[in-house]
């Protein structure tokens, strides 16, 4: 994909140097428990395409897609504060780019917390279990029709005004609905939930805060 945009660039007249062949050996650490749920495919594809990016000279919008290659939600994290990621419609999916709503000044007392209660690996690989999803879960579909538009209309008017107890509100409905998703896959995916629904939490007391 990036000798492609090089050699698009070219073509235009943008490229000031000979045609290259290049070949790439990357290495890549992290300090995040890698297949356990904690989107590492997700930092370390994009990662790697911020790099080429760089390397390159690509633009925000080419590095998305290049990170989308690697991992779908590798796209939403080349950029920080609150990003969209859009569908598109396009068949070959060149359409299907994120945007920044707001960078990562706008909310600067927002931090997520990351408590880690198991570091093994999945049963099921996110592809394998995305792919099960698809094939298989009705409420997925539901979902993607009717319930994402306007929960995305809703947490993007809760970030502009940084109502976090909206923002919560909207954030858990959504993080129990993936489970609920999950559950409705065949055979069903059974993921963290049901260990993270042991660890007694207090919704009132974060409404309250």
């Amino acid at each position: 994909f990036a000798r492609d945009l090089i050699g698009k660039r070219k073509n235009e007249g943008h490229a000031k140097h000979d045609e290259q062949n290049l070949g790439f050996e990357i290495s890549s650490s992290t300090n995040f428990p890698v297949a356990a749920g904690l989107a590492s495919s997700a930092a370390g594809f994009a990662a790697i395409a911020i790099g080429i990016g760089r390397l390159f000279n690509l633009s925000i919008t080419e590095v998305s897609t290049l990170a989308r290659l690697g991992s779908g939600s590798a796209c939403r994290s080349v950029s920080g504060g609150l990003v969209e990621w859009c569908a598109g419609s396009d068949p070959s999916g060149c359409d299907c780019i994120t945007k920044q709503v707001f960078p990562e000044t706008w909310w600067p007392e927002l931090r997520a917390v990351i408590l880690i209660l198991d570091d093994a690996e999945k049963e099921v690989g996110s592809s394998i279990g995305m792919r099960r999803t698809v094939e298989t879960s009705e409420l997925l579909k539901y979902r993607a029709e009717s319930v994402v538009p306007d929960r995305i209309r809703r947490l993007t008017a809760a970030f502009k005004t940084r109502n976090f107890e909206e923002f919560a509100r909207i954030t858990m409905a959504d993080s129990n609905q993936l489970h609920a998703v999950c559950l409705d896959s065949f055979p069903p995916l059974r993921v963290s939930y049901f260990l993270s629904s042991a660890v007694p939490v207090s919704c009132g007391f974060c409404l309250s805060r």
